[in-house]
């Protein structure tokens, strides 16, 4: 039986036996709506303060899309219809209390498949001729781990750091740049077309489902991010003690509001196990040593010793300065992706050292 069929047989019992379950007109869902900054949505009359559409950044979520969908309760006080109330020993039972959402996707363009539906539980009482919050999570967490291996925003990124490259081959002997085999990639973009039901129950258990809400959601790899540093310019605005790009607390990170880029730093300044014994082989090799004594990181110069000089001259001093590159390139594979496929307006507010 198909969903629509399962609704007009829903329909025809409310004809039957006279009550409210699955009646459209009952609850209502009517938008989602942008979430203030202590992270909370107040219920509003306006449609201007709704958001007619979301944005999920790749680069920077992790933890789904949190809608704040407001909902309205379009029954009326048991005792106004009644005549009937607690002087009777009659408790109103026309409160709605909600339990979840039925969530299904629309979306084209993509290899990866998604659910194609889930229950997603939240709970909030809304009173007669009243309106609530409900929030809920229709991206959970792993859809964005979904989405995030479709080949459309990742794919395999080589190093651009010749000495880094050069330091590969000479310890693989393999003729193979230094690479990471799921990057994102910038600049892409697909959108999700959300369908959510809502449902609930009412004081004497009967259950209400509310009309089908859909909502689409822009996913994208770095389109909230406000400006896009280099790694090596990321690396000088934080020695400068800067620590936050974004004008607006960020609820939920990498949806709707800025990602901050110094974020997306502190996630990937780093070097694995492996990269870490390869880098070290370098830093004690003559032959690499002489081939690239004096070199510096292109955009970098002023943040690093010269490789094998003054400061940057023992084993120690250049394993760390190897160390330092590889993050940084790190960095500017993960975090720098307005070259990728530069589509993105990009500006900032933050001064140049």
């Amino acid at each position: 039986m198909t969903r629509r069929n399962k609704m007009l047989f829903g329909l025809a019992i409310v004809v039957l036996v006279g009550c409210p379950r699955q009646e459209p007109t009952v609850l209502v869902a009517q938008a989602n709506l942008p979430l203030n900054d202590q992270c909370l949505a107040t219920p509003s009359a306006s449609q201007y303060v709704y958001l007619p559409e979301g944005t999920l950044d790749l680069s920077a979520n992790r933890d789904g899309y949190l809608a704040a969908v407001q909902l309205f309760n379009n029954m009326s006080f048991s005792n106004q219809v009644t005549g009937l109330g607690a002087t009777n020993a009659r408790l109103d039972t026309s409160m709605i209390r909600i339990v979840g959402a039925m969530v299904s996707y629309e979306v084209s363009g993509l290899d990866v498949s998604l659910p194609s539906e889930f229950f997603a539980p939240t709970t909030v009482t809304i009173n007669p001729t009243q309106a609530s919050i409900a929030a809920v999570r229709i991206i959970p967490s792993e859809v964005v781990q979904l989405l995030r291996t479709d080949k459309w925003f990742t794919g395999p990124k080589s190093s651009r750091d010749p000495m880094l490259n050069d330091c590969r081959r000479v310890v693989t002997g393999e003729d193979k740049d230094v690479s990471w085999s799921s990057a994102p990639i910038g600049g892409r973009e697909a959108r999700i077309l959300v369908r959510m039901t809502f449902e609930g129950r009412i004081g004497d258990g009967t259950q209400v489902l509310s009309n089908e809400l859909r909502y689409p959601i822009r996913i994208c790899n770095g389109c909230l991010m406000p400006k896009s540093f280099g790694a090596c310019e990321l690396a000088r605005q934080i020695n400068l003690g800067k620590s936050v790009m974004c004008d607006k607390k960020i609820c939920v990170a990498g949806q709707d509001t800025c990602v901050d880029q110094f974020s997306c730093f502190n996630d990937y300044y780093y070097v694995d196990a492996k990269d870490f014994q390869m880098l070290n082989d370098c830093a004690k090799d003559p032959v690499f040593l002489d081939a690239h004594k004096g070199e510096v990181m292109a955009g970098c110069d002023d943040l690093l010793y010269p490789f094998g000089g003054p400061g940057a001259a023992t084993p120690g001093e250049r394993l760390n300065h190897l160390l330092i590159r590889h993050a940084l390139s790190q960095v500017q594979t993960y975090c720098g992706l307005a070259g990728d496929s530069p589509l993105y307006e990009t500006s900032t507010n933050i001064p140049k050292p």
